[in-house]
């Protein structure tokens, strides 16, 4: 269970624990496989009790989806954009390493486009272009998703999903639970639009008031930036290895034998532990080759759903938004979904962000980037025409497309809870299972961290 007060509080796992016995040079005690959150603490905490951990990173970077664009005016985020003041682990982890805190900044309700018209947030409610019907209408429509799940939520904390008589609610999607709570076909449609998930149909209606019910949590407590970026708090973490991330190695195989585990790399190369830590979205596991896995890991890995998220940052010639009196922020019906100005420290504009989900995303990427980038214009364009000649694309992040993320993050699918549940983040010899996709009760970030500490502290008693 997590109160409100637990959540604020963070747990910080320490072990005075010695590493005992001869080290193999070659070998490390533990291989840690992904330099994001995750793997990166399960090191920290690692070598505070003695032991040598290893942890190999496909990319150049670490960080994994905390990703700041440094190249761009204002250093925008392409993942990990915002931290609340509940992330215990997050915040002392800030501390411990010097990272500092930024205000996170409330943008106005910004302008609805629907069908064609774009609306100030202001005049929705009144406005004939608002398709919803009476009680629907003065809702936002990028909050019709969280009133309608809120209305209806049957936990009372945000640990009581593990709840068997919860599992009910975990057998159909969340689309089809909030049509059966009356929301009407409109509502559904809107909520559908810039949807934080795969799809309605395939998350779990259990998955998503988990979902809601820690959102809840971290907005009643606020929320915050890393000063200078979000990638800041990972660099730091990871300078602060005694043995450094080995980046650029993409694993394609983990082997386990008697003795240990072995990290196969697409390069060639070869990394022993005696026990592995593995931190990879699910997403992306499911296209190494693995060792023969239990049912529930193994049906896990393969099926668990993953949101896609694009992120499309413009650079700005002219404030477009001055000249037609309008907002930047956009909630849209239209393939760029949502739009929002990016402000340096000191309130001045730096970019403008297309923020787009789901399948959205997905179809973005089919595009390819050129065509894709002429449609976000395309679409800006005939929507705010003072815009037209003003915007260039810079930058197009996606994480579906990207090979070592394969989506944003995870959700359970409808039934999947009840198929394979909590054993599909068990143990399987020598293999241990963390990330944000591992977490009990906390997600993003924290998740991340909270099933780092978990994972690592059981492994300490074996090693």
């Amino acid at each position: 269970m997590l109160s409100r007060r637990a959540f604020g509080a963070g747990v910080l796992a320490t072990a005075g624990l010695c590493a005992a016995g001869a080290r193999a040079e070659d070998a490390a005690d533990v291989l840690v496989l992904g330099a994001g959150l995750s793997g990166l603490y399960s090191a920290l905490l690692l070598e505070e009790a003695g032991f040598r951990p290893l942890v190999l990173e496909a990319r150049d970077r670490v960080g994994g989806r905390l990703h700041t664009l440094d190249h761009l005016p204002g250093a925008p985020e392409a993942g990990g954009r915002t931290l609340s003041n509940g992330y215990g682990r997050t915040i002392y982890l800030m501390e411990r390493f010097g990272v500092g805190r930024a205000e996170s900044p409330r943008p106005d309700a910004g302008c609805i486009a629907w069908q064609g018209r774009v609306v100030p947030a202001a005049a929705w409610a009144a406005s004939d272009a608002n398709p919803l019907p009476e009680g629907w209408r003065d809702i936002h429509p990028g909050q019709l998703y969280s009133r309608a799940l809120r209305a209806h939520n049957p936990l009372t904390e945000a640990g009581s999903w593990r709840d068997p008589s919860m599992l009910p609610f975990d057998r159909r999607s969340v689309e089809a639970e909030l049509r059966g709570q009356g929301t009407p076909a409109d509502a559904l449609a809107a909520m559908n639009v810039a949807f934080d998930g795969p799809s309605m149909s395939q998350m779990s209606a259990l998955f998503a008031y988990r979902k809601q019910s820690i959102a809840d949590l971290e907005n009643a407590v606020g929320a915050f930036r890393i000063a200078g970026g979000s990638s800041r708090l990972p660099e730091a973490m990871a300078a602060g290895l005694k043995t450094p991330v080995r980046t650029g190695k993409a694993v394609a195989a983990i082997e386990i034998d008697r003795s240990g585990v072995e990290a196969v790399c697409a390069d060639g190369s070869r990394y022993r532990g005696r026990y592995a830590i593995v931190t990879l979205p699910y997403a992306v596991l499911r296209t190494l080759r693995l060792p023969r896995l239990p049912k529930a890991q193994s049906q896990a890995i393969g099926e668990l759903p993953y949101g896609a998220i694009t992120q499309v940052e413009m650079t700005i010639a002219k404030p477009f938004w001055e000249a037609d009196g309008l907002s930047p922020n956009m909630w849209t019906d239209t393939p760029i979904e949502r739009t929002s100005l990016n402000l340096d420290a000191a309130g001045r504009p730096t970019t403008l962000n297309a923020w787009i989900n789901g399948e959205a995303a997905l179809a973005m990427d089919a595009l390819g980037p050129e065509r894709a980038a002429a449609l976000v214009l395309e679409t800006l364009e005939r929507l705010r025409p003072a815009a037209r000649g003003q915007v260039e694309v810079v930058s197009m992040v996606s994480w579906s497309a990207d090979p070592f993320a394969r989506g944003s993050y995870h959700a359970w699918g409808p039934g999947q809870l009840q198929a394979f549940g909590r054993g599909a983040m068990a143990p399987v010899g020598r293999l241990r299972f963390a990330g944000e996709h591992a977490a009990d009760v906390m997600q993003g970030m924290e998740g991340a961290l909270e099933s780092a500490e978990r994972e690592t502290t059981a492994l300490m008693g074996v090693l």
